[in-house]
């Protein structure tokens, strides 16, 4: 039989280093990995992963979904520690070892493991065992009939609302005050609905509806996937609206703290208890980890990629259709199949203005549906009282925006207006045509 293939964690404790030198010497097994963060452990192929019992990333989906995938992990702890082994064991690994423990001895436990589970093909598809399969029957059914929201014991979820992603490019284009009124429009509908900050550049939404920075998505996470408190209390009310928010990061600095993969489990997990989660992203959306820069904005494209509609959001001058364009050419490749909705925001009145907008976006894009909002005063006004924007004509705009975007199971076509004026999905572009 041949080598086991191993992915091993980093970190700063003395056993990795001394493990994979042992092993590299004298066999036993092939390291094929050091892994830094969750998404490695889904994309790459390895018999056997070797995680500690403070590995950020080591959770019950996780872990769930290496055993789906035939994998094996052994944990490892530090009997200093006295909540570090049953963490472990706790989360369902296969077997754990003390982090003082010789070499040889990883190797033996390692050994051990693999008889249980033939190594899997890429091709092949990996049966749930019956204790899993049991397992998450029972946690979706436990998780049915709680009114709170679930939390690290109950790591499955049911997809029962829809993720709505709202952007646009830099510049002022309004696209958090649409996410705000959306989720208002939403409720008024006689749906639930939950808004979440994702802006990892510039977080505003607490601060628009003058509500504290902390809790926020970093305690979501803490609790999500450390068990630290209760999702639940992460969440801030927004008594007039009717809705809930989950705020950004209390200081863009905090970029770093926040993994993509686990920010997007979060709001997966909010979408199972509501009919719509609404959440505000970043201008940018640049893949900087492919020029091999760190991935600044991970998160507005982890969510990007995962939303079930997203929502564009300009500003009604030559500058920001234009931007408005150049951003949706980025989206629909991370995105790719999403209904994309358009808005234009702060339209003057002018019958011609509106027609040269509008006839512009079509020319270069057929979006799901397209919507002008109007200028309106009340905007502004709300925005310096922290207050949500009286009823008015940018209120009624987001209604039938609402109409188009939050419609379950609505056919995700353009009118016949919008149609019949472009001749491809997107082009870039170049000059006006």
């Amino acid at each position: 039989m041949a080598e086991p293939e191993l992915a091993v964690v980093y970190s700063p404790r003395e056993w990795a280093n001394r493990v994979v030198r042992h092993i590299t010497d004298h066999g036993g097994g092939r390291v094929r990995l050091r892994v830094v963060d969750r998404r490695v452990c889904l994309e790459e192929e390895f018999d056997v992963l070797i995680a500690e019992d403070v590995t950020s990333f080591l959770d019950g989906r996780l872990v769930l979904e290496l055993r789906r995938r035939g994998r094996q992990i052994l944990g490892v702890y530090d009997p200093k520690e006295p909540t570090g082994k049953e963490r472990l064991l706790e989360l369902g690994v296969d077997d754990v070892i003390e982090d003082s423990a010789p070499a040889e001895e990883f190797v033996r436990k390692i050994g051990r493991l693999l008889p249980l589970t033939p190594k899997l093909t890429p091709r092949m598809t990996p049966p749930l065992t019956p204790n899993v399969e049991l397992a998450a029957i029972a946690a979706d059914l436990d998780s049915a009939g709680q009114t709170d929201l679930p939390g690290p014991a109950h790591p499955v979820h049911r997809l029962r609302g829809s993720v709505c992603a709202v952007g646009g490019p830099p510049g002022g284009c309004g696209a958090s005050e649409v996410a705000v009124e959306l989720a208002r429009a939403g409720r008024r509908r006689g749906d639930t609905c939950m808004l979440v900050d994702a802006d990892e550049v510039a977080p505003s939404l607490a601060q628009r509806l003058g509500l504290p920075p902390i809790p926020n998505i970093r305690t979501a996470i803490d609790a999500l996937f450390h068990g630290a408190g209760r999702l639940h209390d992460a969440l801030l009310p927004v008594a007039e609206g009717g809705f809930e928010l989950l705020a950004g990061l209390a200081n863009p600095s905090d970029w770093p703290q926040v993994r993509p993969q686990e920010a997007a489990e979060v709001v997966a997990e909010l979408r199972s208890l509501r009919d719509h989660v609404i959440v505000n992203v970043s201008a940018h959306t640049e893949d900087l980890p492919r020029l091999g820069a760190a991935d600044r904005y991970g998160v507005t494209r982890e969510v990007l990629g995962a939303a079930d509609v997203v929502i564009g959001v300009g500003v009604a001058t030559p500058v920001g259709v234009a931007r408005l364009i150049s951003w949706i050419a980025d989206v629909v490749v991370l995105a790719a199949g999403t209904p994309v909705h358009l808005v234009v925001n702060k339209v003057p009145a002018s019958r011609f203005v509106r027609g040269e907008v509008e006839a512009e976006i079509l020319r270069n894009y057929a979006p799901a549906s397209l919507h002008l909002l109007p200028l309106d005063p009340a905007v502004e006004k709300a925005a310096w009282r922290g207050e949500l924007v009286g009823l008015g004509p940018f209120t009624r705009g987001v209604e039938g925006l609402a109409t188009a975007a939050l419609a379950r199971s609505a056919p995700s076509v353009p009118a016949p207006s919008q149609r019949a004026e472009t001749k491809g999905p997107l082009r870039r572009r170049g000059g006006r045509a």
